[in-house]
């Protein structure tokens, strides 16, 4: 058998290949912590807490979000209004704030189409306690107060595309008892309005 110069750089290859193979060691790398961006979809207008997974309200969303590590982010498949009848959960992940937009429900066309109605003056409608939240596309009203900034830890939040103390079309009072917005307690650095 006759090997040519390519046959013997082959062979050669191979053979120190095998070498280097005897004596490689993987090892293990340490990597960052990752979270994944979780999303809820707000599919009921009733507000309540069930245990059909496939029924998820907006109180569950919140739950969900603040049990959550990292960013979260709340859609609706549903448009309507949700009668809030007991305190929601205060938003109060610090891991990565929630997003809900209500701008994804159907039939959204710059207008909102999911409405927060409280029961009169004697709860909040929605409550940030964490940093780097939005509320966005709501109509709020009905509440003591609509939205309630009031923590020293509830800065970088935003509120955008929210009709709050009036209905949806922007043309009848739905007033909120103290406050529309309430911005409080050492809460900072928060944009209200725009889009």
């Amino acid at each position: 058998m006759f090997l040519t110069s390519q046959s013997r750089r082959q062979s050669t290859k191979s053979a120190a290949e095998a070498r280097r193979s005897r004596f490689f060691r993987p090892r293990l790398e340490a990597l960052e912590a990752r979270n994944l961006l979780a999303l809820f979809v707000v599919n009921t207008l009733a507000d309540t807490v069930d245990p059909d997974p496939d029924v998820t309200s907006l109180r569950e969303a919140i739950q969900g979000a603040n049990a959550n590590p990292g960013a979260d982010t709340i859609n609706f498949s549903v448009a309507g209004t949700i009668n809030v009848a007991t305190a929601l959960p205060n938003l109060t992940d610090a891991s990565g704030g929630t997003i809900i937009d209500a701008t994804t429900a159907p039939g959204y066309a710059g207008t909102p189409v999911v409405s927060l109605v409280g029961p009169g003056f004697s709860i909040n409608g929605l409550e940030i306690h964490s940093a780097q939240n939005t509320v966005r596309g709501l109509q709020i009203g009905n509440f003591n107060t609509g939205i309630a900034l009031a923590r020293a830890t509830a800065h970088n939040n935003t509120v955008e595309g929210c009709f709050i103390g009036v209905d949806a079309a922007g043309a009848a009072a739905v007033p909120n008892g103290a406050a529309g917005v309430l911005i409080a307690a050492g809460a900072f650095n928060n944009q209200i309005g725009s889009f």
